[in-house]
C-alpha cells in the first residue's frame, strides 16, 4: 500500500485547509492509499517536515496554497508532490488545471502524470511560480506583516489599492544574463509559469520545462495604464506599454534602494536579488492534459503506475 503524506496549512484560504482534511483522508483510504497527516503551526513547518520524509513516502499532497507549496519545494525535491488548492491565490493550481474538489483529486490520482518541473532560485529560496520585485513586493510585504490568521483575497486587494494610491514608486534595475535591461522598472515579474494569480498573467509565454525564466518589466504607470494593463493581463496577453519589456533568461538580477521582493507570494525582503533557473528539478503530479512536451525529455510517468504499486520514487523517476 502506497503512503501518501498530507501537509496541510490550517489557515490557508480563510481556514479551508483544516476543513478538507477528513474528506481527503477518507477518499485516499477508499482508493487504497495509506494517508498520513501533518498540520503546520507556523511558517517554516512545511519545509522542515518535508525535509524529514524519505523514500517510504510515494506522494506528498499539499493542502494549502502557493505559499505552502513553496515551503514543501524548499524542503525536498525528490518525492513526487501535488496540491489540493485551498489557498488565497492558488496560482500554480490555476496554471496547471488542478482543482480543489474530491472528484478532481480522485481523477488526478487515477489518470494524472508525474512531470519534472523547472524551479527558480531567488537568493537561495526556491520558487515554482515566480519571483517579483518593485510594487508587487511592497504589496506582499504589507500583506504578510499584517497577517494574523486565516486570510482572504479581499484583504490582499485592499492592501494593493492602498499602496497603489500612494504612487510612491521605487525604480528597479534589471539584468538578464548579465545584460542591463532597464534601470527604471516599476514592476518586475520573473516567471517560471504563466500565471501570477488566477486570471492574471504577466508572463503568458512562460513554460516550466524550457530551462528558462520569462521576465516582464513595466515602467511607472500614468493615467489609465492601470486599467489597460489589468485588462491585458486578464486576457493572458503580454503587457506592452511604452518602456515595457519581455524577455527570457537563465539568470536575472534585481537591484534598487528600497526595492522589496517576494517569491510565490511569500515576502522575502529587499533587493538585491539574484535569480536563476534550476532545470527539471522537482517531480509533480499534474493532469494528463498538462503533460509537458520538451526537446530531449523522457516520457512522463502515469501517477497510478507507481503510486498504487508503492514503487520507490527514487528509482521510478529520473530527471
Amino acid at each position: 500500500m502506497s503512503k501518501v503524506q498530507l501537509i496541510v496549512n490550517p489557515i490557508a484560504g480563510k481556514g479551508h485547509g483544516s476543513a478538507v482534511v477528513p474528506a481527503l483522508e477518507a477518499r485516499l483510504r477508499r482508493l487504497g492509499y495509506e494517508p498520513s497527516i501533518f498540520v503546520t503551526q507556523r511558517r517554516g513547518d512545511a519545509s522542515a517536515f518535508a525535509a524529514s520524509l524519505d523514500w517510504r513516502t510515494s506522494l506528498i499532497v499539499v493542502g494549502g496554497g502557493d505559499g505552502t507549496l513553496n515551503e514543501v519545494v524548499n524542503g525536498q525535491t525528490k518525492i513526487p508532490m501535488t496540491i489540493f488548492p485551498v489557498g488565497t491565490g492558488n496560482a500554480f493550481a490555476a496554471d496547471q488545471g488542478l482543482r480543489g474538489t474530491l472528484e478532481a483529486f480522485e481523477t488526478l490520482l487515477e489518470t494524472g502524470v508525474v512531470e519534472w518541473f523547472d524551479l527558480g532560485d531567488a537568493g537561495g529560496r526556491k520558487f515554482i511560480n515566480m519571483a517579483s520585485g518593485g510594487i508587487l513586493g511592497r504589496i506582499h510585504q504589507a500583506f504578510w506583516e499584517g497577517r494574523r490568521g486565516p486570510d482572504g483575497f479581499v484583504r490582499c486587494l485592499r492592501i494593493a489599492f492602498r499602496i497603489l494610491r500612494t504612487r510612491a514608486f521605487t525604480p528597479v534595475s534589471v539584468w538578464c544574463d548579465g545584460i542591463l535591461v532597464t534601470r527604471s522598472a516599476w514592476l518586475v515579474v520573473v516567471g517560471n509559469t504563466r500565471t501570477y494569480s488566477p486570471g492574471i498573467r504577466f508572463t503568458p509565454l512562460a513554460s516550466p520545462s524550457d530551462g528558462l525564466l520569462d521576465v516582464c518589466t513595466l515602467p511607472a504607470p500614468s493615467g489609465l495604464d492601470y486599467l489597460r494593463w489589468f485588462l491585458r493581463a486578464l486576457r493572458g496577453r503580454p503587457l506592452n506599454p511604452n518602456g515595457a519589456g519581455y524577455t527570457r533568461a537563465r539568470t536575472v538580477r534585481l537591484t534598487g534602494e528600497g526595492v522589496m521582493c517576494h517569491v510565490d507570494g511569500e515576502f522575502i525582503g529587499p533587493a538585491p536579488l539574484s535569480v536563476s533557473v534550476l532545470p527539471r528539478s522537482v517531480p509533480i503530479l499534474v493532469p494528463a492534459s498538462r503533460r509537458v512536451v520538451a526537446p530531449g525529455r523522457t516520457d512522463s510517468i502515469r501517477g497510478a503506475d507507481f503510486l498504487l504499486a508503492g514503487t520507490n520514487h527514487a528509482r521510478a523517476l529520473s530527471p
